[in-house]
């Protein structure tokens, strides 16, 4: 999201500021400090992830100005820790990957909104859906919660963005289609595996490093 700050207005990058501490003062409230605290596991898998999801924020292409194309890793954070930590490590991440390049520190805010808040909140919501209304099954668990909620996120993060450069008349919104939306799916298709191939690996070797995930459930023979 580099040169955003060219594009949006002081009145939009203000709002995302305030959206966005709103969201880590209350993911700060309802963090769980005690299990940081108490697991060496947790600190390593919450540091380890955090600094692999900064390498992969600083990894990115650039299509236009305030446009570009990465991965975000926000879903195997959640699913990892659950949203609270999640949005946490995609604020430190986000943090680190302005620190260490040229991003402009005044798009923090927006930055973090679209890059953690929103990819967070949804595959968490993708997540209680699928323990809410769906069987408790391994191959559930890792197509829709891991594969397919990694695309989503993915795909609503970006229409988050395009609808931020568009209300903003930073672009028009038929450019924003033919420049960006329409090759959303290269860009899902990859997360949503990566995703998919990082998270069934966790399920197997370390399913007790998963929070979302509970294999006297999951991997229930009886069922």
């Amino acid at each position: 999201m580099k040169n955003l700050n060219l594009l949006l207005s002081a009145g939009w990058l203000m709002s995302a500021w305030v959206l966005y501490s709103l969201a880590v003062v209350w993911a700060l409230y309802k963090f769980p400090w005690r299990s940081l605290r108490d697991s060496r596991v947790v600190q390593h898998l919450f540091l380890g992830l955090t600094f692999a999801v900064a390498l992969l924020w600083l990894m990115r292409v650039a299509i236009y100005p305030g446009l570009e194309v990465h991965f975000l890793g926000a879903t195997v954070l959640t699913l990892m820790f659950g949203w609270p930590m999640a949005l946490i490590s995609t604020a430190i991440a986000g943090a680190g990957s302005v620190f260490f390049s040229d991003v402009n520190a005044s798009v923090y805010g927006i930055y973090g909104v679209i890059r953690g808040v929103v990819p967070v909140l949804v595959s968490f919501s993708i997540f209680k859906l699928t323990d809410w209304y769906l069987p408790k099954h391994f191959f559930i668990y890792m197509f829709v919660n891991c594969f397919f909620g990694a695309g989503i996120a993915v795909f609503i993060s970006a229409l988050f963005l395009i609808g931020v450069l568009w209300l903003s008349a930073s672009y028009p919104l038929s450019f924003l289609y033919s420049e960006y939306f329409v090759y959303l799916p290269l860009i899902m298709f990859p997360e949503a595996l990566i995703t998919g191939m990082v998270m069934t690996g966790m399920m197997v070797y370390h399913p007790d490093w998963i929070k979302t995930f509970d294999s006297t459930v999951y991997l229930d023979e009886n069922k």
